[in-house]
């Protein structure tokens, strides 16, 4: 509210009126809630754990999990009981050099578990997800997926999601790819 305006005061005065309190008493109580704010911003301007703390909670972080950016060490400091926001994350993480560059910037990129390969059938994937339908209720979907070139081998939609029935479009698609499992 801009008190310098006519507008202003009135609102003020009205309010005051309304709570049965003299303006004094609001304008005392209003500096006092200025004072008071500016000196715990001005004692403890992070309000939260000190960043020599952080810095090797991060680092153990990162070094368990190489792969984990900011938001899942953020999540980690925060279930361990540690006040801390995830811009003040990504900052500690940013000085102490575990943030990647932007896309453009990247040098070389070190890669953990990279499922991409050169050559196709060098690497093959398959995954299990189950998916509720009106007919079957819920069934099970189990792609197979050439790494190299990126392309469904085999697709499986089984209603039985034990073992034998999620391998076998992996049987299926090495005897049509190489006539032997």
């Amino acid at each position: 509210m801009n008190l310098k305006t006519d507008a202003g005061r009135a609102t003020v005065v009205m309010a005051c009126e309304v709570f049965g309190i003299s303006r004094a008493a609001y304008y005392s109580a209003r500096k006092r809630a200025r004072e008071a704010s500016a000196s715990r911003s001005s004692k403890n301007p992070s309000r939260g754990t000190p960043a020599d703390v952080l810095r090797p909670r991060i680092r153990e972080i990162v070094d368990t999990y190489p792969a984990w950016g900011v938001r899942k060490v953020w999540a980690m400091l925060h279930r361990a009981g540690f006040q801390v926001g995830h811009r003040r994350v990504w900052a500690l993480m940013k000085d102490m050099d575990l943030t990647l560059a932007p896309n453009g910037q990247r040098a070389e990129l070190r890669t953990y578990g990279a499922v991409t390969v050169p050559d196709s059938n060098r690497r093959w994937a398959t995954d299990l997800t189950t998916v509720w339908t009106n007919e079957d209720g819920v069934v099970a979907v189990a792609p197979v997926i050439d790494c190299g070139d990126r392309v469904v081998l085999e697709l499986a939609v089984t209603k039985p999601q034990d073992a034998p029935a999620v391998l076998a479009p992996v049987e299926r698609a090495l005897l049509a790819e190489f006539g032997d499992p």
